[in-house]
């Protein structure tokens, strides 16, 4: 009978663990989720400020550098079209 109450008891410690380990994976994937969306929203704004500098700046030797940035930095083919990068 001492036999069947451990099984018992372990069997439960082990469902216990597999839900906790759930919950864990869940939260864990939250906060995943919420700092994706801060980093996009982070691309976003940057994104609108590197466009409004670009049309509106007067220094031209400032807009010539910060394209020569984005030259440099954006590398994928379909991204530099997007932007006007030769």
């Amino acid at each position: 009978m001492a036999s069947e109450e451990v099984d018992q008891r372990l069997q439960k410690l082990k469902e216990k663990e597999k839900q906790l380990k759930a919950q864990i994976q869940a939260a864990e994937a939250r906060v995943k989720e919420k700092q994706r969306k801060v980093e996009t929203r982070q691309k976003i704004i940057l994104g609108g400020a590197v466009l409004s500098l670009l049309k509106n700046e007067k220094n031209e030797a400032f807009k010539q550098q910060l394209l020569a940035k984005l030259n440099a930095i954006v590398t994928r083919e379909a991204d530099r079209k997007t932007l006007g990068l030769s």
